[in-house]
C-alpha cells in the first residue's frame, strides 16, 4: 500500500522537474547532470526542495486525484 504522497506522485502528470527548476534559479550547478554531480550544500538544498514538494501532497492530494 502506498502513502498518499507516493500515490499522488505516481499519478500526477503535472509534476515539476525540481532539478531543472533549481538549475534555472541558480540554486544548483547548471552543469550538473545528475544528483551525484552536486556538492554537499547543493544536494542538501535539492533534498529540501524535494521533501517540501512531496510533503505538500499531504495538503493538496484532493487536487491531484
Amino acid at each position: 500500500m502506498y502513502e498518499i504522497r507516493e500515490f499522488c506522485d505516481r499519478i500526477n502528470d503535472d509534476k515539476p522537474n525540481i532539478f531543472k527548476d533549481m538549475q534555472d534559479r541558480d540554486f544548483i550547478n547548471s552543469n550538473a547532470e545528475t544528483i551525484d554531480d552536486l556538492n554537499e550544500a547543493e544536494r542538501k538544498a535539492y533534498e529540501r526542495e524535494v521533501s517540501h514538494y512531496y510533503n505538500n501532497y499531504l495538503k493538496t492530494w484532493k487536487d491531484v486525484i
